[in-house]
């Protein structure tokens, strides 16, 4: 398999999803953008973060995405979880982060078999 830039990220920890998207956004692609300012209560963050999605996102539906596009995933009890549109050897996968159990690359087709839903794929604004 060849060495993908998402790799330089496996082990690194971060507070939540956010702030690894703006992390790798900063680093990897050039953006300079920061989410809300956090709470510490997730569905609230959650409700946040779709409320103010049109704000930085493009929400207009397509079939084809690029490196980097943000995804929009609901996880029944946490609400929405954000992460990161990636391809490695010609395979969608979601990059995302979950604290406390670390750094994740699912499949895109794989996704619903680790409980996740995608509710969307946007790209930034």
């Amino acid at each position: 398999m060849i060495a993908h830039w998402s790799d330089k990220y496996l082990g690194k920890s971060f507070e939540n999803c956010s702030q690894f998207v703006e992390v790798v956004l900063r680093e990897i692609f050039g953006k300079n953008f920061s989410f809300l300012e956090g709470t510490s209560d997730e569905k609230e963050n959650s409700n946040r973060i779709q409320k103010e999605l049109f704000k930085f996102c493009l929400v207009e539906e397509r079939q084809v995405f690029s490196e980097g596009d943000l995804v929009l995933m609901s996880l029944t009890e946490r609400g929405c979880h954000i992460g990161l549109y990636i391809e490695m050897n010609g395979e969608a996968y979601v990059l995302h982060y979950m604290p406390n159990q670390g750094l994740f690359r699912h499949k895109l087709r794989h996704i619903k078999l680790v409980g996740y839903y995608i509710e969307g794929i946007y790209s930034w604004i």
